[in-house]
């Protein structure tokens, strides 16, 4: 039994060796540098998309089209930088995007694997980051950007991990949020409707479809937006 297993382990072994011999010496960088340094590619060249390759962490994306155009093999237009407006205030706020960013890549990472417990603990830590941060001074100062620029703010960010936190929950079938209706009756196939009590000085029933039903129940919540 033991001679068996040794023999089946050989081969994925000799694999992982050789891969080390092709590889050659590999480093990996301290935590700290690499942070800075991940914060100057995301200076560099700011993403609004994590799904950018490596967008937030590590940058290798970045480092590729950087060597290509150092090495000439990419040339890109040349244009005229007008830069207006100051997207972050000081280093301070770059560190605060750049926190938002790392946690929303790790999120859409543990979802790209199925791993949607673990995406719903990170998103549960992004979510009490942002609880601490939601009144901070710099974001009145994010509100007053350009719309085209607000989307490298640490707000934006979170709304997106939040929007993320609705799929998660759906995924793990976590939700209380049940809203019923009246359904009209209807003959053959179709898309359903709905009875709608209409508010007003006159009561009156309306007819609405189930998404409408929906918007109107958060309305009522208190979901003006």
């Amino acid at each position: 039994m033991r001679t068996e297993w040794t023999h089946r382990q050989a081969p994925a072994e000799a694999c992982a060796e050789r891969a080390k011999d092709l590889a050659g010496r590999a480093l990996r960088v301290c935590k700290g540098p690499r942070a800075v340094f991940s914060r100057v590619l995301l200076l560099f060249s700011p993403t609004d998309t994590v799904e950018d390759e490596d967008a937030a962490c590590g940058g290798q994306g970045e480092l590729s089209t950087v060597l290509l155009v150092s090495l000439g093999r990419v040339e890109f237009p040349r244009y005229t930088i007008n830069r207006k407006t100051r997207i972050f205030q000081d280093r301070d706020d770059l560190i605060r995007y750049a926190t938002a960013v790392h946690a929303l890549s790790d999120i859409a990472a543990a979802m790209a694997r199925g791993a949607w417990e673990e995406a719903r603990k990170l998103s549960q830590v992004a979510q009490q980051d942002w609880d601490r941060l939601k009144n901070h001074p710099s974001l009145r100062y994010h509100e007053r950007l350009p719309l085209f620029l607000r989307c490298f703010t640490v707000g934006w960010v979170y709304t997106r991990i939040l929007s993320r936190t609705v799929e998660i929950l759906q995924r793990l079938h976590r939700y209380q949020v049940t809203i019923t209706g009246r359904l009209c009756p209807q003959h053959g196939m179709g898309k359903s409707i709905f009875v709608m009590e209409a508010g007003g000085a006159a009561p009156a029933a309306v007819l609405c479809s189930v998404e409408e039903l929906a918007l109107a129940h958060y309305r009522c919540c208190g979901f003006d937006q």
